[in-house]
């Protein structure tokens, strides 16, 4: 994990890679579901970011309540797997350090 992805100071939010948002995020903001090994549900907005000549997108709300629950901090790896396309849902798996 990125130090911004896990500063609690700032509002937390994680980049989603352009190359991803383009292909696979509709145009306007939607809720991602994120699934844990645990099984369980965390729903986080993605914000996309289209008004520009680079396809963004982040995620924002609901993302500190997912890493503080799931202990995630800085060096961390999150691996995110689009099982659901059309609902945006992910199988998340994480390896902490």
């Amino acid at each position: 994990m990125h130090p911004s992805y896990v500063d609690n100071r700032n509002c937390p939010l994680v980049h989603v890679p352009s190359k991803f948002a383009k292909q696979f995020l509709k145009r306007q903001s939607q809720t991602a579901t994120l699934r844990t090994p645990d099984r369980k549900f965390w729903d986080v907005k993605c914000v996309v970011y289209n008004g520009s000549a680079k396809y963004a997108a982040t995620f924002r709300k609901g993302w500190k309540e997912f890493r503080l629950h799931n202990d995630l901090k800085e060096g961390d790896i999150c691996d995110f797997e689009l099982v659901d396309k059309d609902n945006l849902g992910m199988d998340v798996t994480f390896s902490q350090v």
